[in-house]
């Protein structure tokens, strides 16, 4: 499909090493890891590149079965969605990025796009503690290493 998303704001990501991520919705504290081809396919449909060419993409990055990927990358759009990490772009807003291939080739063999899930370990409300130094208000969460 040519359909388009883009990431809400209430989520943020950073790549890690062996090029897989991890993404943190703030709404909920939780965090998840992102295995190598879900990073791969997270970091175009952020930056509103169409499924089609998500797919394709992803199938040259990972010399992977086009209808094995095609599948598996619907399938993650869908869990993306109903997680509200992606919406659809509003049209006629396209990223510079989307017109190029920014997605680093050096990947090794093609899993399945897998994002597991994790609960912040501990929640500490800023306001009201004592000896904080230029208090900020809302929730911070610290994570395991």
């Amino acid at each position: 499909s040519t359909m388009r998303f883009e990431k809400n704001d209430y989520v943020t990501w950073k790549k890690l090493d062996a090029g897989r991520s991890v993404m943190l919705d703030l709404n909920s504290g939780h965090y998840y890891t992102l295995n190598e081809a879900a990073t791969v396919v997270w970091e175009m449909l952020s930056n509103r590149i169409p499924v089609d060419d998500v797919e394709r993409r992803t199938c040259e990055v990972f010399k992977a079965d086009q209808v094995t990927v095609r599948g598996d990358v619907r399938e993650f759009v869908d869990v993306l969605s109903q997680k509200g990490f992606l919406r659809k772009a509003a049209l006629g807003i396209v990223d510079a990025a989307s017109g190029k291939d920014s997605v680093q080739l050096s990947v090794g063999s093609y899993a399945k796009p897998a994002m597991d899930e994790h609960e912040a370990v501990q929640e500490i409300t800023a306001s009201g503690s004592a000896g904080s130094g230029g208090s900020s208000s809302g929730s911070h969460y610290w994570y395991p290493n």
